[in-house]
């Protein structure tokens, strides 16, 4: 299962508005979050978060997901006043309040209604939802099977709709930005029409309509940047990620990040070797090999989303004195603080030295103990830009 199918990142970083910027340092490791917990998280796992530099909080968070699966496999109804925007503005919240450095980013989804978002219940009330040709709503199944509408952004009030939640979760003081999932999705045109659908589910509807959803829905992103008196800093991050249950390798790692830096026009970029984004982000899922990796190609900009706090992240990092080095075997590279990492890709060893610490023991096989054994067949990344 792919974890997100086009992704645009919007960071407020306006500090006239009071939205956190980015921190961008290489004076420690770089490290965020993207995920999601059904159970409450406790106060270590909030304490761990604030010690990150931005925590995206996904859909996931607190028990409406689950309670919505749970009607719906028993032929019940998800329940909007289940409000899932507050457990996230809560989380947002408790974590900005230990540290106010943090950028805090609520998911919002720019294409999929999901049905236990409070903002459900003005949709249905205000007839904002996508109806196909037939005249029924627009749903299709998303992850594991829960069953979400569309908001049909042909109409201006559904426009209206989408920025005001979105102006009012920033001015609350707990939301910096939004993970804007689905900011490329367009309805298209096929030889049977024109269509919209997920995993297999298929709707159609005119070609006024669709035309209309496609300008309102980029419409959004525009008005957003307008709000904000142009105060609003629209950076689209390349997110690389996983399937569920996968890992990426190492070398995977670095390409992806020293081929952003040395060719991507984007802003920012958050490497996701785990694809597992369900947890409570307590410890990081990071092995020695993936900060090694993610290190061999760092620029200021970069960002790894280990799903949790490791104490290293906050060891001297400091600026590359240059790219990695190849010497036919092993990457290696060093840093202004004297900390330096090398890996071994024949032998699929990596070693990470930090400054003013001894030297990392003679090599075993890096993995052994630290990573589970998983099917590679399903490793891939996404790419993902827009403007």
């Amino acid at each position: 299962m792919v974890i997100s199918a086009g992704l645009t990142m919007l960071w407020a970083a306006a500090a006239a508005g009071g939205l956190v910027q980015p921190n961008t340092s290489l004076a420690t490791i770089p490290a965020v979050y993207l995920g999601g917990s059904g159970p409450p998280r406790t106060s270590t796992d909030i304490d761990n978060l604030s010690r990150l530099r931005a925590v995206a909080i996904e859909k996931w968070e607190g028990p409406c997901w689950d309670d919505c699966i749970a009607n719906q496999s028993h032929g019940g109804a998800c329940l909007p006043s289940c409000n899932e925007e507050q457990y996230q503005l809560r989380t947002l919240s408790a974590i900005g309040a230990i540290n106010p450095a943090v950028v805090k980013i609520m998911y919002f989804n720019s294409f999929m209604a999901f049905p236990y978002y409070e903002v459900e219940t003005t949709l249905v009330q205000q007839d904002l939802l996508l109806k196909n040709l037939s005249g029924n709503l627009v749903a299709f199944p998303n992850d594991n099977g829960l069953w979400v509408h569309v908001p049909d952004f042909s109409k201006p009030a559904t426009v209206d709709l989408w920025m005001a939640v979105m102006v009012n979760a920033t001015q609350t003081g707990h939301v910096d930005g939004f993970y804007a999932d689905k900011y490329q999705t367009n309805i298209t045109q096929t030889d049977k029409g024109w269509l919209v659908g997920n995993k297999g589910v298929k709707h159609y509807v005119s070609a006024e309509v669709a035309q209309a959803w496609n300008a309102g829905h980029q419409q959004v992103l525009h008005r957003m940047v307008q709000t904000f008196d142009s105060m609003l800093l629209h950076l689209t991050v390349t997110l690389v990620n996983q399937y569920w249950g996968s890992h990426m390798r190492p070398m995977a790692i670095y390409r992806q990040t020293r081929d952003w830096a040395v060719n991507s026009t984007i802003p920012y970029i958050w490497i996701h070797p785990w694809g597992e984004q369900k947890n409570p982000g307590t410890t990081s899922l990071c092995t020695k090999a993936d900060i090694v990796a993610f290190l061999l190609g760092v620029e200021k900009g970069a960002f790894v989303s280990c799903q949790g706090w490791d104490p290293q992240f906050a060891n001297p990092l400091g600026d590359p004195l240059g790219p990695a080095k190849d010497d036919g075997a092993a990457l290696s590279r060093h840093f202004s603080s004297g900390t330096s990492v090398r890996y071994n890709y024949k032998q699929d060893v990596a070693e990470l030295n930090w400054a003013n610490t001894p030297p990392s023991p003679p090599p075993t096989h890096d993995h052994a103990g630290t990573r589970p054994a998983l099917d590679r067949t399903k490793e891939r990344s996404e790419l993902y830009n827009s403007r």
